[in-house]
């Protein structure tokens, strides 16, 4: 078969949304891509590629440019996210053509490496197609709080669902803080993902916020099936950090919130004191790279649940 491929635009875009429709059967609002893949504030945007089909679109490989930092050095990397391809077309290679013509893209504009959070299958598909390195799962955390029972009843019902995180919501509301946060990663020395003001504006077209409890700061989301998602955290000592993980937990508990959850690289400073306290731990993503010229010991890369592309 003979196929297009096109670089992703701001004319294409909606594009994008028409095949997550036909794969996940789910609608994804325009303006949410429009600001995911909106870069701009790195002086680059739109790096992959969208494959057609005599006029429709079938599949897509996405990357979105973020600054690392390893010590003093600072590279531009790309977060890999949103590959998908239509039913119809799949084990044609799409993957594998779209990729090549992305990372090909990628390194004319500067992008040092590729990164992403993979499943077990789609970490296959990148270990055997594009020879990446799949080698560390992200380690997950779970801190069981109670649920109101009317809580359980609405989550069956999208708008009475929305009527529970808008409770959850106001009640986390009131510990938003506008601190600075760096996050539990900023005083490695392994690779991250620097998290300046930019970056912060970036992520806004997110719905996550930040709290503060027992001078300890949360990056938190509200998800329908995760519960309340914990991005990151940022404390002062370990003393602290129990004292914040406790605080927050209890308030979840007396106001029958539910699970929270924390995901992680493993050895991050924050992760001791989160497995010693965790209710539950399981193993999530495997965390996924592919060195296009990086100067960076990418075996090191550190990353947390906020650096998902959706946090």
């Amino acid at each position: 078969m003979d196929y297009e491929f096109q670089r992703l635009s701001k004319e294409n875009i909606g594009d994008v949304a028409r095949i997550h429709k036909s794969v996940y059967n789910r609608e994804i609002p325009l303006s949410d891509l429009r600001k995911k893949y909106d870069t701009r504030y790195l002086g680059i945007e739109y790096c992959c590629y969208l494959a057609y089909f005599k006029g429709d679109p079938v599949a897509f490989y996405g990357l979105i440019p973020v600054v690392s930092h390893w010590g003093t050095i600072t590279e531009i990397s790309g977060h890999l996210l949103d590959f998908m391809t239509v039913n119809a077309h799949r084990g044609r290679g799409l993957f594998g053509m779209l990729a090549t013509k992305s990372h090909e893209l990628a390194r004319e504009l500067g992008i040092t490496f590729v990164w992403g959070f993979g499943t077990d299958v789609s970490a296959r598909a990148l270990i055997v197609k594009m020879n990446f390195n799949c080698d560390e799962h992200v380690h997950g955390y779970r801190f069981f709080a109670r649920k109101r029972g009317l809580d359980k009843l609405f989550g069956k019902t999208p708008f009475l669902r929305s009527l529970s995180e808008n409770r959850t919501r106001r009640i986390l509301q009131q510990y938003v803080t506008d601190k600075l946060f760096q996050g539990s990663l900023y005083t490695l020395p392994d690779p991250v993902i620097m998290r300046n003001a930019d970056y912060f504006r970036y992520k806004s077209f997110s719905s996550a916020f930040f709290i503060e409890l027992e001078e300890v700061l949360f990056w938190i989301k509200l998800h329908p099936h995760h519960g309340i998602m914990i991005g990151d955290i940022e404390a002062t000592s370990e003393e602290q950090l129990r004292k914040g993980i406790s605080a927050f937990k209890e308030l979840a508990d007396r106001h029958g919130l539910g699970t929270l959850v924390f995901q992680t690289a493993p050895e991050t400073p924050a992760e001791k004191v989160i497995a010693e306290l965790a209710d539950e731990t399981f193993l999530s993503w495997k965390l996924c790279y592919q060195s296009i010229s990086s100067k960076f010991p990418l075996e090191k890369l550190k990353v947390t649940w906020g650096d998902l592309d959706t946090f």
